[in-house]
Formats: C-alpha cells, structure tokens, sequence
C-alpha cells in the first residue's frame, strides 16, 4: 500500500515548511487514492477509494451496487472444558469486507480484520477495471483474486 509513501512525502514537505523552503513537489499523485489504517478494537480496520460513496452523490442510485461478506473468527473448543470459543482473543479469525461499485469500477472498499486484500482493491480502484462479470464472487474467499488481476 502507498502509505509509507504518503507519510514520508508528507514528512518532508512538513519539515520544508517549517524550514521555510518548501515548494510544490507534485505532491497530487502521491495522494490519487484515499487510504487510511487503523486499528479498532484490536482489529486492522483499512478504508480505501471512496468507501463510503463520498463525493459521489450526483450520481444515479441504480449504477451503485455494494458488496460485503463477514467470515467469523475459528471457534475450537477450550483444553480445559467443552466450553467452544474464539480461536484467539483477538478474533485474528474474523473478517468483514465491502466493496463499491459504481458502473461496474470499484470506487471504494472496507476492510475489517486480516483480509490480505488491502494492495489488490487499491489497484482495481486505480485500475478502473470493469468488474460487473464477477458479481458477488469478487468477494469469496475461495477466488485467488490477487492471482487473477496480477
């Protein structure tokens, strides 16, 4: 993902300005894509594109379409009882992903847990590739789509 690169790039443009030497570097196309990494609740929470349908309003509803699956975190049962439970506090497990689409192009997506799929969203955005033959099997788990696209 291009967030090192957008943190280094602002770095040094922040330390130029503070030294007084700043100058327009072209600093747009390291920001063509909005992305954003946190963690919540102790799980990887990535935003990417317009995940939300921001700046996208004018547009008409019926060329949106949204896609999300959940995948629960392993349960396996305790050593100690019968008693079944989460594989890891952590729920390291669980998953949630959304994807938007506009037109059949992937504008935006969310993604909750340890999806491994944060690089291949943020190039199908960029890419601008029609995706609407896939449907809902853009999101199962079973489709390799980091080989498929790659």
């Amino acid at each position: 993902m291009r967030l090192w690169t957008q943190a280094l790039t602002m770095g040094a443009y922040a330390g130029q300005c503070m030294a007084g030497v700043a100058a327009d570097h072209g600093l747009s196309f390291q920001f063509e894509l909005f992305t954003h990494v946190t963690r919540f609740f102790g799980m990887k929470v990535v935003l990417l594109g317009r995940y939300n349908g921001q700046g996208l309003e004018g547009e008409p509803d019926d060329d949106f379409v949204s896609y999300s699956r959940q995948l629960e975190a392993p349960l396996e049962p305790c050593g100690c009882c019968r008693v079944v439970q989460p594989a890891s506090e952590s729920q390291s497990g669980a998953t949630f992903v959304r994807v938007l689409l506009l037109r059949g192009r992937m504008r935006g997506a969310v993604l909750v847990g340890d999806t491994g799929l944060e690089e291949t969203f943020e190039n199908l955005i960029l890419d601008g590739l029609d995706l609407s033959a896939f449907g809902p099997r853009l999101l199962d788990p079973e489709v390799d789509l980091e080989a498929y696209f790659d």
